[in-house]
């Protein structure tokens, strides 16, 4: 798809902390089992998942 980028919705689990390097760490492991264009290009933290009335993803 053109003009289309992945981006990897990330919620850290309780008690967890931001770290810059998990974030890199996640790129690398999609890297490993997805193609090319199923990469993330950039990792957003969340501190959740937000959704529609539907429980559908509103992201």
């Amino acid at each position: 798809m053109v003009g289309t980028i992945v981006v990897a919705d990330v919620v850290l689990t309780s008690g967890a902390t931001e770290d810059p390097e998990a974030l890199t760490r996640i790129t690398d492991w999609c890297r490993d089992r997805l193609p090319d264009y199923g990469v993330p290009r950039r990792v957003a933290l969340l501190a959740q998942i937000p959704t529609k009335e539907t429980l559908k993803s509103d992201v």
